[in-house]
Formats: C-alpha cells, sequence, structure tokens
C-alpha cells in the first residue's frame, strides 16, 4: 500500500456514531457540494450548518436553543440550511430549503462541480457569540486566515494533507 493510500484510507474522525476515513470524507464534501452547487449557491452566500455532535462534527461550538437558531438563521438572509435527521425538526418551520446528509445525493466527479473563483478576504464561516450580554454577534472568518492557520497547524504536528500526489492545500480555495 502506497503513503497515499495508507492517508487515504486511514481514519480521520472517530465518534460514537461512527468514523470517517478521508477518503470517506472527501466523498461526502464532493456530494455536499453537489447540493449546493444544485441549489446555485453562491460564492460568500450564508449557508447555516446546525448538527448535534456526531461524526460529522467532531468539534462542536455553542448550539443555542432553537428560538434562537431561527432568529440567527433570519439575521443571515439564509435560504437554506445544513443539517442533520434530528436538528432538522427545528428549521421545518422556517420554509428554508433543508439539506442533510441523508439527502441521497450521489458522488459527483469534481470535474462536473464549477467552483467559483474566491478571494482570501472572502468569508470561510460566520461563528455567532452565545449572546450572553445580549444580542449574539457574528465573528467572520476569512479564506485566507483560514488556510493560515490549517497550514500551520499540518506543518507544526506534521500532517500530510496531499491526495493523488498533490497537496490538498494549495490555496484558500476550500
Amino acid at each position: 500500500m502506497t503513503q497515499q493510500e495508507v492517508t487515504m484510507h486511514g481514519r480521520l474522525a472517530i465518534h460514537a456514531d461512527g468514523q470517517f476515513t478521508y477518503d470517506e470524507l472527501h466523498c461526502a464534501a464532493l456530494r455536499l457540494a453537489a447540493v449546493l452547487h444544485n441549489n446555485h449557491v453562491a460564492v460568500e452566500e450564508r449557508i447555516p450548518l446546525c448538527m448535534r455532535k456526531s461524526k460529522w462534527t467532531i468539534a462542536a461550538i455553542y448550539k443555542p436553543p432553537p428560538k434562537r437558531l431561527l432568529a440567527l438563521t433570519e439575521r443571515l438572509d439564509a435560504r437554506l440550511v445544513v443539517t442533520d435527521q434530528t436538528m432538522s425538526t427545528v428549521f421545518i418551520p422556517s420554509g428554508l430549503t433543508i439539506v442533510t446528509y441523508r439527502s441521497g445525493v450521489p458522488r459527483v466527479p469534481e470535474s462536473r462541480l464549477a467552483l467559483g473563483k474566491l478571494s482570501a478576504s472572502a468569508a470561510a464561516f460566520i461563528y455567532f457569540t452565545s449572546g450572553s450580554t445580549g444580542t449574539p454577534k457574528g465573528v467572520v472568518l476569512e479564506h485566507g486566515n483560514l488556510y493560515a492557520a490549517i497550514r500551520e497547524v499540518t506543518k507544526t504536528r506534521e500532517i500530510q494533507v496531499h491526495c493523488d500526489g498533490e497537496p490538498l492545500l494549495t490555496g484558500a480555495w476550500y
């Protein structure tokens, strides 16, 4: 087995409800990308992600109560939400398009996904504070900053981030 095969088939995330290899996560990301592409999601469009703690969210952050989740979704002017089966019930009254991994989307070759150009200053995600002192505040993390952080972590921890002999992190495109 080559180093690439070991890396792609190595376990990436382990949780009580299952695990992922790098390859499985890559395939899941392509499926999600296909769903977002089919829903004509634009660069920097705000798409809420809301899932319970599972193999999908190994690194979890504070989850507000349902009423606040709906209010934050409204503030984002979102038209769809990526969630899991359990959390999807929270968003039914909102009228948002609900996307779950169980949506049954087949894997789509990367070559068929039209990826838009991103600048390093484009928003990667918005993290909301708990709002314990009033209204939750959104903190924007840009692609360039996220890329730099991931690159530094992979360097300092000597993590191999390659696929098909090519580096997965080649620019602020993710």
